[in-house]
C-alpha cells in the first residue's frame, strides 16, 4: 500500500504481497488478512490490484464481510 499523495517511487505504507507475471502460470501472493485490514480502512486498490484481489477471492470476502449486519 502506498499513499496516493506520495511520489510514484515514494515510500510504501505496507507491502502485503508480490506479483510475478513471468512465471507460468503467473504468481500472485497477497497476505489476505492485511489486504482485508487495509480495504476495511478505506484503501482504494488500483485497477491491477483489484484484478489480483478478485482473482484470489479477497474482494469477494471483503464484500461479504461488509454486507453482514
Amino acid at each position: 500500500m502506498a499513499d496516493s499523495r506520495s511520489p510514484r517511487d515514494g515510500a510504501f505504507i505496507s507491502i502485503i504481497g508480490h506479483y510475478n507475471p513471468l512465471t507460468d502460470p503467473e504468481t500472485a501472493v497477497i497476505d489476505e488478512e492485511q489486504a482485508l485490514y487495509w480495504l476495511g480502512k478505506g484503501a482504494q486498490p488500483t485497477a491491477t490490484a483489484t484484478r489480483l484481489l478478485s482473482k484470489l477471492g479477497i474482494l469477494e470476502k471483503f464484500k461479504a464481510n461488509k454486507e453482514k449486519p
